[in-house]
């Protein structure tokens, strides 16, 4: 997906935030993150498929606390019960972010 946006938007700087699950707990654990400066700039997560939405939430929080302010998420094939949890995690968040989640 990102060389896709890559094409459509050139000047776009690109970040990475690598999570995996912990089969113990199947919470997303963050294992890398790489991220260009973020204050004052849109902001496009990229994911291919959102199931239960935790590795969303957990980039999300990511992004926000490196400065992330305008926000929009991009996934391809989306669960219902996770898309509920991010729109869920962004409306209780103390800074909401603004966004484009939908089904």
């Amino acid at each position: 997906m990102v060389d896709s946006i890559v094409q459509l938007l050139p000047e776009v700087s690109v970040g990475y935030i690598g999570l995996e699950r912990d089969e113990t707990t199947a919470e997303a654990k963050s294992y890398y993150c790489k991220l260009p400066p973020l204050k004052g700039r849109k902001v496009i997560l990229v994911d291919p498929m959102l199931a239960t939405g935790g590795s969303a939430i957990q980039a999300i929080a990511r992004l926000q606390a490196a400065g992330a302010e305008n926000l929009n998420f991009l996934c391809i094939v989306a669960a219902p019960e996770g898309v509920a949890a991010v729109e869920h995690a962004i409306q209780t968040c103390k800074s909401p972010v603004p966004h484009s989640i939908g089904a």
